[in-house]
């Protein structure tokens, strides 16, 4: 069995090692988050990009965000190689998740204001917040191994991870992963 130490190292980063020698660092930008959990959350990403999740349903998480963010990236990659969109012409992009005929809820990515932004800021923006949403469920997969690695770090990382075994905990890890 690998071993797995999780924490926050000196300079902010989100480390994850898994096994002697391989490991996998994500950086966590300036920025931080509001957290309304129910229902609604937003998120501040890079570039001034916000990403709101309205729960109507009280079923919406992290799978759903990383599905959402992965149609986003391929959106503003078709925007930046297709149709060479530069700045981004869109203003937002949304979608509304439903199972069957049930409104689940809603996520927008936007940026207030009027100020046009670069295609290449927004592909930023979302890859970065798509491969954080990856990361969650990557440890929502093997929990039990994540909680029993969290024990040895620290008291502000034990209550993240203490936060995924909560509905909508999920979602409140994204957001303070976005935090730091």
């Amino acid at each position: 069995m690998s071993r797995v130490t999780i924490d926050f190292d000196a300079s902010g980063a989100f480390v994850v090692t898994v096994g002697p020698g391989r490991s996998s660092k994500q950086w966590l930008p300036h920025g931080g988050a509001t957290a309304n959990p129910a229902p609604g959350l937003v998120i501040n990403l890079q570039h001034g990009i916000l990403l709101s999740m309205w729960n109507t349903s009280g079923k919406l998480d992290v799978h759903d965000t990383a599905f959402f963010l992965s149609e986003a990236v391929l959106h503003f990659k078709n925007h930046r190689d297709e149709l060479k969109s530069d700045p981004y012409p869109g203003g937002s992009f949304e979608t509304q998740l439903k199972t069957g005929r049930q409104v689940r809820g809603f996520l927008q990515l936007f940026r207030p204001g009027t100020h046009p932004l670069s295609i290449a800021a927004w592909g930023d923006a979302v890859i970065d917040a798509y491969t954080k949403a990856n990361t969650v469920e990557q440890m929502l997969e093997d929990l039990p191994t994540i909680q029993q690695a969290a024990s040895g770090s620290s008291a502000e990382f034990r209550e993240l991870i203490a936060r995924l075994s909560n509905p909508g905990g999920d979602l409140l890890l994204l957001a303070a992963m976005f935090k730091r």
